[in-house]
């Protein structure tokens, strides 16, 4: 069985080929353990490129739209950037890493996608 540190590398390599150029975004790709961020379940689905279900109708989105937005966003480090919908916290996960020693602040309405989030980011400084 291939590892998920081999199926990241071969994820970050297909998002390069797809045409994401910004070598920050695909370091941070590379960095942030996308199997963390979906439900038990659907691990082994983490690092196909497409939008995988996480609970109450939300989605992880695709890695390459993830990869994409941060892309034409520049982010830089030092920024404090708000996020709106919060989802699996992958998302902040990756804005964190790319803003470093900046901020990141999610929201999220929906009370059990909010916990989802949360549980996933203990590991991440906000």
């Amino acid at each position: 069985m291939v590892s998920f540190a081999q199926r990241r590398k071969d994820l970050v390599r297909e998002l390069e080929l797809g045409g994401i150029r910004d070598k920050e975004v695909l370091a941070t790709v590379s960095k942030v353990p996308r199997e963390d961020f979906v439900p038990e379940s659907l691990r082994d689905s983490a690092y196909e490129n497409t939008a995988l279900p996480i609970l109450k109708d939300q989605t992880i989105s695709q890695p390459f739209t993830v990869a994409f937005m941060l892309e034409v966003l520049e982010l830089k480090k030092g920024l404090k950037v708000l996020e709106i919908g919060a989802g699996s916290g992958y998302n902040a996960a990756l804005i964190s890493e790319l803003v470093k020693p900046g901020k990141v602040v999610t929201t999220e309405i929906i009370p059990e996608v909010f916990e989802f989030a949360k549980k996933n980011l203990k590991d991440y400084v906000f």
